[in-house]
């Protein structure tokens, strides 16, 4: 397996002066808003009518962190040029919120696609049209549940292990441990997406475009001449929509290896009339909702973990469960054996390896759920009630709800890993206090991926903890390195590129030839 070395890009300036000048031309043609008194109270900004865009544009979702540590606002009206939007950062106000079916997700959905994507006025049309949308959907929610689930994480990580089963008995070094994390499970997804025919496997330039493409997201979402505003992403994208067009052009989606949740999309897809190229710009939208968060999160994960040698330990004794030697060397093969990984078990046998993984969900999201108020609404904490107004946005801030120490104690600004232990897991949340904990949304707009993504990512650390040692270059434990701010479209944080990335990979001794398996 080839070892990245460090690149990253910078965001581009086209894309700040973009959002300023659409924000600007915003407020010439709106007639500024007044607050009604039953709206929550308003939060002024120090610089008339631009002081939080400037905040939001500079700071991103941390801003809404930064004012409720300054004010305690559980609730507030951000006047932003003509316009206002609505904050919540208490779990009570945002469990209200979740549960009020007039707030939506699916507006930002379309727009999305819509901006992002090189799909067309044809096919938005028929993407809009409840006839086909209400059957996509319960595709997407229904064919990532029980075996459907089980095969397509089996499928990823197979490739994992795979990769691993490659790597010399004397270790490698990694120039930088988030580009290799990164480029081996969006190989994984995309591979557990669309079988062996796999355009990233087919074609390694791939992995590049999309994170050109996921780079400069925000110009791209401003759609103002993004050839010019952010041609690595423009460009990122062509290429990634060329070659999934030539994919289903080719059909290769009905093969026996693609799961069901993407043969029984393709199928509904043709069966609405889209055209290769129309179901490979729609395909674009689903690979980032796929990769664009797990990646991240398995990165941090794997950077906690390794920081910590007692975790280690403690987390290996739980992957000890889980695992089964299948078959010994034979003659001429001295030491070899074979292990399979029985991901079924993994949540009920490693109840700490879960709690580390939502953990680490709780300390790196920094992030806000968005929705667009449909019909006038009022919602309440059970003490105070407020009126939110048709056509207006509104954010849940679990930037701020997953850092309250009313809610995670006092050591809510530590890691802890074992934080979750002790918590009740129904099958779609933790039973924390409702609103307080929101990694994967909530509501009926909750993520339909969070069990592929959180299998995949707990199945991909049981190999590393029980056949290898992961070390900085010099031997030492792992460091945390500095984290980025994320932009305002990105809930997770990438780490600062040169900020101590580099590693070492080598096999335990004991494990040293080990070939991996995933049993099914």
């Amino acid at each position: 397996m080839t070892i990245p070395s460090p690149s990253y890009d910078g965001f581009t300036l086209f894309a700040t002066l973009g959002i300023i000048a659409a924000m600007a031309l915003a407020y010439l043609v709106v007639v500024p808003q007044r607050i009604d008194p039953k709206e929550p109270p308003m939060l002024r900004p120090r610089i008339p009518f631009v002081g939080h865009l400037v905040g939001l544009i500079s700071l991103a979702h941390s801003y809404h962190r930064l004012q409720y540590n300054k004010y305690q606002m559980p609730i507030c009206t951000l006047p932003i040029l003509g316009g206002k939007l609505y904050v919540i950062n208490s779990p009570e106000f945002a469990q209200s919120a979740i549960l009020n079916r007039s707030l939506s997700f699916e507006p930002y959905v379309t727009d999305f696609i819509r901006r992002m994507t090189d799909v067309g006025d044809k096919a938005m049309k028929i993407y809009e049209d409840p006839a086909f949308f209400s059957r996509w959907l319960k595709i997407v929610y229904s064919s990532l549940t029980g075996p459907h689930l089980l095969a397509v994480n089996s499928a990823a990580l197979r490739v994992v292990v795979n990769e691993l089963n490659e790597l010399p008995v004397a270790g490698v070094d990694v120039p930088d441990l988030f580009l290799w994390a990164r480029d081996l499970i969006s190989l994984a997804s995309t591979t557990a997406l669309f079988g062996d025919k796999n355009p990233w496997k087919l074609d390694p330039r791939l992995l590049d475009a999309y994170w050109d493409y996921e780079r400069d997201i925000v110009a791209m979402m401003i759609n103002i001449a993004p050839s010019i505003t952010a041609p690595k992403a423009f460009r990122g994208r062509a290429l990634m929509q060329k070659a999934l067009t030539e994919y289903l052009a080719s059909e290769y989606d009905a093969g026996s290896d693609v799961p069901k949740f993407t043969r029984d999309r393709m199928e509904l897809e043709r069966e609405f009339g889209m055209t290769p190229s129309e179901m490979a710009g729609l395909e674009v939208a689903v690979i980032h909702g796929a990769i664009s968060n797990t990646i991240p999160t398995a990165y941090w994960m794997l950077v906690y973990v390794f920081s910590n040698p007692d975790l280690v330990a403690k987390l290996r004794a739980e992957a000890e469960t889980v695992v089964t030697e299948t078959s010994r060397a034979g003659p001429g093969e001295e030491g070899r054996r074979e292990v399979s990984i029985d991901i079924s078990r993994l949540e009920q046998n490693c109840p700490l390896l879960f709690s580390t993984l939502r953990e680490t969900q709780r300390f790196i999201s920094n992030a806000v759920l968005n929705r667009k108020i449909m019909a006038d609404t009022t919602i309440s904490d059970g003490k105070n009630s407020y009126l939110l107004k048709q056509g207006f946005d509104l954010q849940i801030s679990h930037g701020v709800t997953h850092n309250l120490e009313s809610v995670w104690g006092s050591n809510v600004r530590g890691f802890d890993s074992e934080r979750f232990l002790d918590v009740a897991k129904p099958e779609d949340g933790l039973a924390v206090q409702p609103g307080a904990y929101t990694p994967f949304g909530a509501g009926k707009h909750i993520c339909p991926g969070r069990f592929f993504a959180s299998g995949e990512i707990m199945g991909f650390m049981v190999p590393l903890l029980l056949g290898f040692e992961l070390t900085d270059q010099k031997g030492g434990a792992i460091t945390v390195p500095d984290a980025t701010i994320p932009w305002i479209t990105t809930p997770i944080a990438k780490p600062v590129a040169g900020s101590n990335l580099g590693a070492r990979l080598h096999r335990r001794v004991g494990w040293e030839n080990v070939v991996w398996n995933i049993s099914q």
